[in-house]
């Protein structure tokens, strides 16, 4: 740092103490967010632009960088050891007294909340009379949700274990808190895990007082979210859309939409594959099943016409009843049972040795999805029918 962004971080840093010290009495708005954290602690704090004077306030955005030190009351003393962190400059419409005042309130709630998996909550927040604008205090985080998705580039139908475990905490979090503004991405980061160096997604609260929202409607603007940032090789995936759709109807809950196939891997959605086959059903459940597993949708005709020149999944398939829908089924089942096996020549026959219900995934887009249906209904899958 040269010397004049030193003299005026010295500067500015003694204005955060006279401000903090002086303004808990003589500022009732300030006190409360105070209050509300610790009031054992304050904290001075000083944002990057400002040190660096590389813009003004007018042209400020939503998110900076910045740091903070811990004060301790009992002991009059300042850490030296500063933690690096994230402001969000609220906008001047927030500058009239009754505003901050439930900018404060919200925020005190927030705090009191605590942090739970998948959410961000607020350190602290006040008004800054140098932006002349509330400023809200979160933990740092490394980069927006959009910029974190785009490296990641498709290439399979199939999701990554980081997107799939992203969106299983976001579904989380959505589930249990009220949460605005969702299809909108910048609520949305990506922290960096302390304890493995992988990224984590989370959802950062914000201390704005809106409507609240209903789990129907979280859950819609989280599906518009996906859609808008995903890929587009999943976005037009059929089992992706078919988890979007089951997370817009809701009719589902939500250990329903964490167990959809998109969100599990290949041996997850071989146990579901094995799992789902009867070989004796009555025709109630014979009748579910032909429902549910329309094998018309998965080629417009007859679906061993995919299997040509695939040797072992072609002699896997010759099984035909008066059910093309349970000789379907059972032609997943014996792939699946095949690859269990460690067949080499099943294996052989397969991209890159993938779980064999990765294989049927891809060969039958949809298939799966409709599976994971069929087991969620009770009359199909209880064995006492079976």
């Amino acid at each position: 740092m040269d010397s004049d962004g030193a003299a005026i971080r010295k500067v500015w840093e003694e204005i955060c103490v006279d401000m903090f010290i002086s303004e808990r009495d003589s500022r009732p708005s300030t006190s409360i967010s105070i209050e509300g954290i610790d009031e054992a602690n304050v904290f001075r704090y000083i944002l990057e632009l400002w040190t660096k004077g590389t813009l003004k306030p007018e042209k400020i955005g939503p998110w900076i960088n910045g740091s903070i030190w811990l004060y301790e009351c009992e002991r009059t003393k300042w850490y030296t050891k500063s933690q690096s962190v994230k402001f969000f400059i609220l906008g001047e419409e927030f500058n009239d007294d009754a505003k901050k005042v439930e900018v404060y309130k919200k925020s005190i709630d927030l705090i009191k909340h605590g942090s739970p998996r998948g959410v961000i909550t607020p350190i602290f927040v006040t008004y800054c009379s140098r932006f002349s604008r509330m400023i809200v205090c979160y933990p740092y985080f490394d980069e927006s949700l959009s910029d974190w998705l785009k490296r990641y580039k498709g290439g399979s139908s199939n999701l990554p274990y980081e997107i799939r475990i992203m969106i299983r905490n976001l579904l989380a979090a959505i589930e249990h808190q009220d949460i605005n503004r969702l299809e909108d991405i910048s609520p949305i980061v990506c922290v960096k895990s302390k304890r493995d160096n992988t990224m984590e997604v989370k959802v950062i609260l914000l201390p704005v007082q809106s409507e609240q929202s209903s789990k129907a409607k979280r859950r819609t603007s989280f599906s518009s979210l996906l859609r808008k940032n995903m890929h587009q090789t999943w976005v037009e995936d059929k089992d992706f859309e078919a988890f979007l759709l089951m997370l817009e109807s809701n009719e589902y809950t939500l250990e329903n939409l964490m167990g959809h196939p998109v969100l599990q891997d290949g041996d997850s959605n071989g146990r579901l594959i094995l799992d789902c086959f009867r070989e004796t059903l009555t025709p109630a459940q014979h009748k579910e099943l032909e429902e549910k597993l329309n094998v018309q949708k998965y080629d417009g005709g007859d679906w061993r016409l995919r299997l040509q020149g695939k040797t072992p999944l072609e002699n896997m398939s010759k099984r035909s009843t008066a059910y093309p829908g349970h000789d379907f089924l059972w032609f997943a089942r014996k792939t699946v049972a095949h690859f269990n096996e460690n067949d080499a020549k099943f294996k052989n026959a397969t991209v890159n040795r993938v779980p064999a219900a990765n294989v049927i995934k891809d060969l039958y887009p949809g298939f799966i999805s409709d599976l994971y249906k069929l087991s969620l209904e009770p009359q199909y899958l209880n064995r006492a029918l079976g």
